[in-house]
């Protein structure tokens, strides 16, 4: 059991580094997606810890040990900048503010400068006893108070996350569920973690590691399943502040026009970064606006609306351009993956692409 545990958590690291891989190739320059990069830095750094504790090699790579409590104590703040960005865009803090959240993992990161660099003597004593599980070195607080402070700030963002959204939301939005879903998952990791820290009995540590890769397999099968997860989940949020908002005086036959004359005639939906901010812009109105002009006009979302389009010329282009491929054109009208094109066109068409392309083609 314990080495399939063992091999699990491998597995783990494998998904993260993953992970972190395609964070990398799609990242945009946004403030969201490099607080998730740093999210995914220090999922993984913990996992690499708990890995090395497990086959005993801290001894040997001396150089893991108390490497993951920085990133513990970093973690916390970390989540929560994430989730208030994910709430509000223009969220902001003072870089005092953000120093002084910081400061507990800047600290820790001089311990660990230490024990690696200065008192070597001592990093040996505190690997032996944390194999035999001695508790004279006060060191050991350092994670307790890491993990209670990762459980403060992940409670805070949750609460945060949870009552921002009506309760109806949680039986009609997946992303919004798998937001939920995340959120009890993260809080249960972080109260085990605390009670392994307490314990400090190899069976704790050894079920951190499988929920952690557990949190992991699910991130990224949700990034590979659904992969605009993160734009649906930014349109939900509009959507329910665009309720405090009227569109007032607005000529609403005006912006529909503007908006077909975008779609149909400037084809803005090929732009495979546009989104709901850059779109209101070019209408010279609000994010929160073109959300109730979608959703009470078009009885579409955004990201329906650009999907429709999109899929629409790709229809077009399927037949009229025979030699093209698939992923081609998948990126001539706006998708930036082939399978979220794919994903698109079968949930409009009930096809897929090559589908629609051999029995169409052979009706022409």
């Amino acid at each position: 059991m314990n080495q399939f545990i063992d091999t699990f958590s491998i597995f783990g690291i494998s998904i993260c580094i993953l992970l972190l891989i395609r964070q990398f190739l799609a990242l945009k320059k946004n403030t969201k997606n490099y607080l998730l990069t740093a999210i995914l830095v220090c999922l993984l750094l913990i996992s690499i810890f708990v890995n090395c504790l497990f086959n005993r090699s801290l001894d040997k790579y001396s150089f893991v040990y108390f490497l993951h409590t920085p990133f513990v104590f970093a973690l916390g703040p970390i989540l929560y900048f994430f989730s208030a960005k994910i709430l509000d865009e223009k969220f902001e803090l003072e870089r005092k503010i953000i120093i002084i959240q910081l400061l507990p993992s800047l600290l820790m990161l001089l311990v660990y400068i230490y024990l690696q660099v200065i008192d070597r003597e001592l990093l040996k004593v505190l690997i032996i006893d944390l194999y035999e599980r001695k508790t004279q070195n006060y060191i050991y607080l350092f994670p307790l108070l890491g993990s209670l402070t990762v459980g403060a700030y992940a409670i805070l963002s949750g609460y945060r996350i949870v009552f921002f959204f009506k309760e109806s939301f949680y039986r009609k939005e997946f992303s919004v569920r798998m937001v939920f879903i995340i959120v009890c998952i993260t809080l249960f990791q972080v109260t085990l973690t605390i009670v392994s820290v307490f314990k400090r009995e190899e069976f704790f540590f050894r079920m951190i590691s499988v929920t952690m890769t557990l949190i992991l397999l699910f991130l990224y099968i949700v990034s590979i399943k659904y992969p605009e997860f993160m734009q649906e989940l930014e349109i939900i949020i509009e959507n329910e502040k665009y309720k405090k908002t009227v569109l007032g005086n607005l000529d609403k036959d005006s912006l529909l026009e503007n908006l077909k004359h975008l779609m149909e005639v400037e084809k803005i939906f090929r732009e495979d970064d546009l989104s709901l901010g850059i779109l209101a812009e070019r209408m010279k109105i609000s994010n929160h606006q073109l959300s109730e002009l979608l959703n009470n006009d078009l009885k579409q979302s955004f990201f329906g609306l650009v999907n429709y389009y999109r899929i629409e010329e790709a229809k077009k282009l399927l037949l009229d351009k025979k030699n093209d491929t698939v992923l081609s054109i998948a990126y001539s009208v706006g998708f930036n993956s082939k399978s979220s094109f794919n994903t698109a066109f079968l949930k409009l068409t009930s096809l897929s692409p090559t589908e629609y392309r051999k029995r169409f083609l052979k009706i022409k």
